[in-house]
């Protein structure tokens, strides 16, 4: 399943695997992305909003 998230990020999920992320997250600060199982991440570029993937522990 490919997911677009509202920065232009694409996200690729395997099958079983979700992810969450917060509303407005395009104007947020930090761009955390919640991931449940595993999935393959095209980024969109902005070095003032870091990217970054959270996996459940």
């Amino acid at each position: 399943m490919l997911v677009a998230v509202p920065d232009g990020s694409k996200i690729e999920l395997y099958p079983g695997s979700e992810v969450k992320f917060a509303d407005g997250f395009a104007a947020l600060a930090k761009r955390d992305i919640y991931l449940k199982g595993k999935a393959t991440f095209t980024v969109a570029k902005d070095r003032s909003k870091p990217f970054r993937y959270i996996q459940p522990g």
